[in-house]
């Protein structure tokens, strides 16, 4: 048995050497797991070194990755044989977009080590395309490494990336990682929230700056915590994170911020975001100090962030860029945040045109699998067929093909069954709904209410969201309707709205639909 846990090929001697141990092998052999009950606590205070031998082994059995992983492992191997040959020499550094070009770091791997880096990312880029910005994917596929095979590692990552884990997690996403510019804005802002509820005296600090620059600030915690604290603070973090999910990072770096604040020097400084990582830096600050502070923090629940991470999101949608392209279909850049799941059998979309769609909607739909639910091709232009079918999903993505070959819809953010709550016509649904265009040009019109941080209500006519009655039904309203789509669900006409600010989707603004689909969204 080796003196030490590291996968020695693909890390620097000299950092091995440093963790070795004597009697390694009979620690290695004592070692048990505690239950699930007892592991938040031991991984939080356990204060293992990067050298101890439980590590290796609580990560495998945490994700699960035994001989059920065979299959990823094969198909692993086969896709570099595939993109580099039989030649495992020299590999070219990934230059992907979902890498930060500013934020790769590597640890203690030799040079055998990097080129298993870029191996990986580079099979995870072939085969996910619809990844658009993840800027943890480097560091935790690093750190990885310097205890696993690359083809363990790559196994491990699409767990994280598909969401697997225990049934009884799932809905929460509880070690999901960022995969888009909108959730990475989102969880920034989240963190600025947490910051200005749990440490005011910190928060009003940091008012030298005001509320958006402290976001700005936030932007940079996955920097403090991967590249600018020492290793042993980031594996001892990546312990964490591995049992209790994401919300690990809220707490380390709400920490973080408060011993920046408690420094002498933080309030003079004229540039807090590069002062803070300079404290990381030189830091001095015992990890296991940290995490006593970031886990100090109390009523500190999965629901309240989902909340937060649902008041935040609209905003960094708007922040996002809305005209995705201009050329004509066919040829379309994929979106900013992608389902990996294909066009269901029968849709008018086009992949790349799914993709753009599925790239606007709510980060918690990451892994959102559309069904065709309704389409007037197959199911007729009955507004009874309609409603039956349409009318039990909670979220859908409404779609219309005008008799020029026009496309435009709509993300629908409640479902149509709360027409029922009403003995009228009145509006429903949620800030969450917006527009869009995808041919001839692709554009995106988020509710003009989604930047508005004030809490307070807008006027009615800018929350006319989704209607339906005997006339047919609207989606966005005031001053003109967006969409209406006639009871007959072949003719339909588009205008200005003050809900979405949008132009006309149609020329002509009066059109006949040639096919009328409906997406759910679960």
């Amino acid at each position: 048995m080796p003196s030490h846990p590291f996968y020695a090929k693909l890390v620097e001697p000299g950092f091995v050497s440093k963790h070795q141990s004597a009697n390694y092998g009979e620690v290695a052999k004592g070692i048990s797991l505690p239950s699930s009950a007892g592991l938040k606590q031991e991984v939080r205070t356990g204060g293992w070194p990067p050298g101890h031998p439980v590590r290796e082994r609580l990560w495998k059995e945490i994700l699960k990755i035994n001989e059920n992983n065979n299959a990823t492992v094969e198909h692993y191997q086969e896709e570099v044989e595939r993109l580099f040959g039989h030649d495992r020499g020299y590999v070219m550094e990934p230059n992907m977009p979902f890498v930060d070009p500013e934020f790769k770091p590597t640890y203690h791997l030799n040079e055998q080590g990097k080129a298993a880096l870029y191996r990986v990312l580079w099979v995870i880029h072939a085969h996910q395309p619809q990844i658009s910005y993840c800027p943890l994917l480097w560091p935790l596929c690093a750190i990885l490494l310097h205890y696993m095979e690359e083809e363990v590692v790559y196994a491990f990552l699409c767990m994280l990336l598909r969401h697997s884990m225990p049934a009884s997690d799932r809905n929460d996403d509880w070690r999901c990682i960022p995969q888009t510019r909108i959730a990475a804005a989102t969880f920034s802002m989240v963190l600025a929230k947490l910051i200005h509820k749990y440490q005011r005296t910190v928060y009003n600090s940091l008012l030298n700056s005001n509320h958006r620059q402290i976001e700005n600030l936030c932007s940079n915690w996955h920097r403090w915590i991967f590249e600018d604290l020492p290793f042993e603070y980031a594996v001892r973090f990546v312990d964490c994170y591995f049992v209790e999910g994401i919300k690990v990072f809220f707490r380390i770096s709400m920490a973080i911020v408060h011993f920046y604040v408690a420094g002498s020097d933080s309030r003079r400084s004229g540039d807090a975001p590069q002062a803070i990582r300079q404290f990381c830096k030189t830091c001095r600050v015992p990890c296991q100090t940290i995490l006593n502070t970031a886990f100090g923090f109390r009523r500190f629940s999965k629901s309240y962030l989902l909340r937060q991470q649902r008041k935040c999101e609209p905003r960094a949608n708007q922040q996002a860029p809305t005209v995705i392209s201009t050329s004509p279909s066919g040829n379309l850049t994929p979106g900013v945040y992608v389902s990996a799941a294909g066009v269901p059998q029968g849709s008018i979309l086009q992949r790349s045109e799914m993709q753009t769609v599925l790239s606007w909607l709510p980060s918690r739909f990451t892994t959102a699998k559309p069904t065709l639910v309704f389409t007037s091709s197959e199911h007729g232009t009955s507004t009874t067929t309609f409603f039956n079918r349409v009318e039990p999903c909670e979220q859908t993505i409404l779609l219309i093909e005008s008799s020029n070959r026009q496309v435009f819809g709509a993300f629908c953010s409640a479902s149509w069954e709360e027409k029922r709550k009403f003995d009228r016509v009145a509006y429903f649904g949620t800030g969450e709904s917006f527009l869009f265009t995808l041919r001839p040009t692709v554009t995106k019109y988020p509710w003009v209410g989604a930047g508005n941080d004030s809490g307070k209500r807008m006027a009615p006519n800018f929350e006319m969201f989704m209607a339906a009655g005997p006339n047919g039904l609207s989606i966005g309203g005031g001053s003109g309707e967006a969409i209406h789509i006639e009871s007959t669900l072949t003719d339909g006409h588009t205008a200005r709205c003050d809900t979405f600010n949008n132009p006309p989707l149609n020329d002509p603004s009066h059109f006949s639909i040639r096919v009328l689909e409906v997406l759910s969204i679960s």
